[in-house]
């Protein structure tokens, strides 16, 4: 299934991006090289000439790792750095438009794992070290 395959890196990538191997990034591609073919067989492009071939199968699976990594590396870390170079505001527990209470979501909903994570990014002052 490509999915786990996706998600199992976007967690490699989340806990050290060092740790993503060779063999998983080929594991990967393999099984986005499988979903290229099908989706080209079975859409528009299969009339095309040139584009079963390895060549066209590998440039889109290169264009995917890369959509999928930046996806991955861009909701990870990147959008944190960011909040905390422009200084977004932390929600402060009052009751949105829509009537929820966003702290007691996410004290409810996030895993402690994550709120330790988020904590450890932020400091102790909310806006990253």
């Amino acid at each position: 299934m490509p999915q786990q395959h996706c998600l199992r890196l976007a967690e490699a990538i989340q806990r050290d991006p060092h740790s993503v191997t060779d063999g998983q990034f080929a594991e990967l591609r393999e099984v986005l090289r499988g979903v290229a073919a099908e989706n080209i067989a079975k859409g528009p492009l299969a009339e095309v000439p040139g584009t079963g071939t390895e060549a066209y199968l590998a440039a889109w699976v290169n264009a995917m790792t890369v959509e999928l990594t930046w996806c991955v590396v861009h909701f990870d870390g990147l959008l944190n750095s960011w909040f905390t170079v422009l200084r977004v505001m932390d929600e402060t527990g009052a009751e949105d438009e829509l009537g929820g209470d966003f702290v007691a979501a996410y004290n409810a909903e996030v895993p402690d794992r994550i709120k330790v994570r988020n904590n450890n990014l932020l400091g102790p002052t909310g806006w990253g070290s």
